[in-house]
């Protein structure tokens, strides 16, 4: 609620948690309260346990103190005890930054790669797209990421892990993706020579003009053929 999330503990058994959004009698908005209370036909709570959770969502960055004051309340209402309970220091920290560029090996405009950011278990976050220059960020919760980049024609790059601290920039160098994978199987190999020469009359695509004249010529087969048995992907270098 608002930001916050209240969870019943184990002490008081499997009764569900009531928050309280008015203010306490003891502090100014934005202090809250919240009720958790055994069932009528529970037995006393003799032992150490876990009332509630309460998770906090940061809204702005910043440093503030958390002040917690527990009361035991009767079914009356009747204050019966004011416990003292430790408080904490909560530090919210923002967005980090993951910047790079990555480029065509045999072009001079590197407009449109696609590079792809994806969590520490390879599950894709977000997508960006180079600018001319190869220019590309991201801004991203504090965690660890991985990044890859493709372009047709290219084999894939991929970084190592980049962990990321909350207000900082992360600047992942330059990246260049060889040429030649003309099937996008990620593997530059006779298939993609052959590919490459069955389309070499046919409608000029990025698959095949690698260096994005506008033509097949002798550079892009010059491309493709030292770069042969290339497999992707290919490491990201700074």
């Amino acid at each position: 609620i608002n930001g916050v999330e209240v969870i019943n503990g184990s002490a008081f058994g499997s009764d569900s948690v009531s928050v309280l959004l008015s203010s306490p009698a003891f502090a100014p908005l934005p202090a809250f309260q919240w009720l958790t209370s055994l069932r009528e036909d529970t037995a006393s709570v003799t032992e150490d346990g876990t009332a509630v959770t309460v998770s906090y969502v940061g809204a702005v960055e910043g440093t503030t103190e958390l002040i917690c004051t527990a009361d035991a309340i009767s079914a009356t209402g009747t204050l019966i005890e004011s416990v003292p309970v430790t408080g904490a220091t909560i530090e919210v920290v923002g967005n980090g930054t993951i910047t790079g560029i990555v480029t065509l090996e045999e072009a001079t405009n590197h407009t449109g790669i696609v590079v792809i950011l994806t969590d520490e278990n390879g599950t894709p976050v977000t997508t960006a797209t180079t600018a001319a220059d190869g220019a590309f960020s991201f801004t991203v919760e504090p965690g660890s990421y991985f990044v890859r980049a493709d372009a047709d024609g290219y084999v894939t790059v991929a970084s190592e892990p980049i962990v990321v601290v909350g207000g900082t920039t992360e600047d992942m160098g330059t990246a260049v993706l060889a040429a030649g994978d003309v099937n996008a199987d990620d593997v530059v190999d006779l298939l993609d020579i052959t590919d490459f020469a069955a389309r070499y009359n046919d409608a000029v695509t990025n698959a095949t003009d690698f260096d994005r004249s506008g033509a097949h010529d002798l550079l892009d087969f010059t491309a493709l053929v030292d770069n042969l048995d290339l497999v992707g992907p290919t490491n990201w270098t700074n």
